[in-house]
């Protein structure tokens, strides 16, 4: 796009209203295979002769409202970084075969970041797990 004239700022427009439809397209996909997953494993294990407690399956407006927006939301961020990185990019070594773009300087620090964010996810189940009472 870049190089048929296309300014930074259409480039990321373009990028963000992608991923705000993928995102909508996907969470609302998740939704309905979830539910399906959901009926269908209940079903099997009625079926095998284990029983579990019939009490229907909760289906409720803020159960769709936080998947779809928390869909929306993760689709536009992954979508962002890229797409920022590829507005910087000159229109001409786009198109240069052979052209190799420099490491951002989150791909240089990538292992650090994902040894914090496995830190914070373990420390929060840990957390979750001890305020859960046993059952």
């Amino acid at each position: 796009m870049r190089t048929l004239g296309a300014l930074r700022r259409q480039v990321l427009q373009s990028v963000v209203v992608e991923m705000l439809v993928l995102g909508l397209l996907s969470s609302v996909a998740g939704l309905a295979l979830g539910l399906g997953l959901a009926k269908a494993l209940n079903a099997l294990l009625s079926g095998a002769g284990l029983a579990l407690p019939q009490t229907g399956i909760v289906f409720a407006t803020r159960t769709v409202v936080v998947s779809l927006l928390v869909g929306v939301v993760v689709a536009v961020l992954a979508g962002i970084f890229p797409a920022l990185r590829a507005t910087r990019v000159p229109p001409i070594a786009a198109v240069r075969e052979g052209s190799v773009l420099p490491k951002s300087w989150l791909a240089q620090h990538a292992s650090p970041i994902a040894g914090v964010v496995i830190a914070v996810a373990v420390a929060a189940l840990v957390a979750i797990g001890a305020r859960e009472p046993a059952r």
